[in-house]
């Protein structure tokens, strides 16, 4: 779900998130930043005294750092609230004029100038994890999810995933599956489906993840699953 200004982990994006609402606040008619906006993105960030649904990220927050108040629900709305946070501030960095923005701009919205020289993407040091996300008659449901972001369904950036998989037996030692059937998928759920007389057998998995470049990470662990 992220990528350019805003950091990954939840905490971290609270934090940036902390700082980059009253900095745009105070710094509105410098940084051109347009009255209706600043209004959205106060709304999101603070507002309180509503129904759940409708609190604003600061709320949400609070309800998600106790482990008393942390739901799914909580997560859910938690994440539609960022969803709806870095458009909006994308929008508002979009409109900010480039000759506004002074050094402690940039260091505060974590807006760098760009880079002429252009940066490879390389790959993660870890594996993401596989889990199944539905298992009925003839299909697998296969999710995978980055361990560093776990309330999000977006790859680490600049990755895809490369996964191989096995159909045979059941408990099979993973160092003697023999992997193979490479498939490449940039989504974060994967359908595999099976014949009517691979019913019965085990399905095997792995994965890592692969930039475009063809630079690879670690595999994941193997995963199995019988087949319905």
């Amino acid at each position: 779900m992220s990528d350019g200004p805003f950091p990954q982990p939840l905490p971290e994006f609270n934090d940036y998130i902390d700082i980059v609402t009253p900095f745009l606040n105070t710094e509105q008619v410098r940084l051109n930043v347009s009255a209706a906006n600043l209004a959205s993105l106060n709304t999101y960030y603070d507002n309180g005294g509503v129904t759940q649904s409708l609190l604003g990220w600061k709320q949400l927050w609070t309800l998600y750092s106790n482990t008393d108040t942390q739901t799914k629900s909580v997560r859910d709305i938690l994440k539609t609230r960022r969803g709806q946070l870095e458009p909006l501030l994308r929008l508002i960095y979009k409109n900010v004029p480039f000759s506004a923005l002074t050094e402690n701009d940039r260091n505060t919205l974590n807006l760098p100038l760009r880079d002429t020289t252009p940066t490879p993407i390389q790959p993660v040091d870890f594996p993401p994890v596989i889990s199944f996300d539905e298992i009925r008659n003839g299909i697998q449901v296969l999710r995978f999810q980055n361990p560093n972001t776990p309330d999000s369904n977006a790859m680490p950036p600049g990755q895809k995933i490369q996964m191989e998989t096995f159909i045979g037996a059941a408990n099979i030692p993973d160092n003697n599956v023999a992997f193979g059937n490479g498939i490449i998928t940039g989504k974060h759920l994967y359908k595999v489906t099976f014949t009517p007389a691979q019913k019965g057998q085990t399905a095997y998995y792995r994965a890592r993840y692969l930039t475009d470049s063809g630079k690879v990470g670690p595999w994941s662990d193997v995963v199995s699953e019988i087949i319905l």
